[in-house]
């Protein structure tokens, strides 16, 4: 189990190596541990910290930032190395029901939407895909 001051101390020293290695990715932490950082500070302990890391499509800066996690778990006794999993992405909402969600019929209207909310990040390539593609948008 981490505590609150674990998972504060391992995001710190991963931030600290992913600047060291000139590693430049967005974060995204969901679940209990977001929660206990940001609204539930009296909730003391989570199993893992839950996130969705946006590599940008680019694998190879994701198994550097995975590989980084797995450094600052082994300099940390009691975490677990995946104890940042991006286990979370698979519930980031797919596009399709998104799209009709908020009526919107362009990939304009898509992108604008996405701009707001994320100004930090770059659609992934597979949601571009779906844009375009057949049962897409356009």
């Amino acid at each position: 189990m981490l505590s609150r001051n674990d998972v504060i101390r391992g995001l710190t020293q991963l931030a600290e190596r992913l600047d060291a290695d000139d590693i430049n990715v967005v974060i995204h932490l969901v679940g209990g541990a977001a929660v206990m950082l940001t609204v539930r500070h009296d909730r003391q302990l989570t199993t893992d910290v839950d996130s969705w890391i946006n590599s940008h499509g680019d694998e190879q800066l994701r198994s550097r930032v995975i590989e980084a996690v797995m450094l600052v778990g082994r300099a940390n006794p009691g975490f677990p190395d995946d104890w940042l999993n991006d286990k979370a992405s698979m519930f980031i909402p797919d596009l399709p029901a998104l799209a009709s969600a908020c009526g919107v019929t362009t990939v304009r209207e898509v992108e604008a939407i996405f701009d707001r909310y994320y100004p930090q990040d770059e659609m992934k390539p597979s949601a571009r895909r779906w844009l375009t593609g057949p049962s897409g948008l356009i």
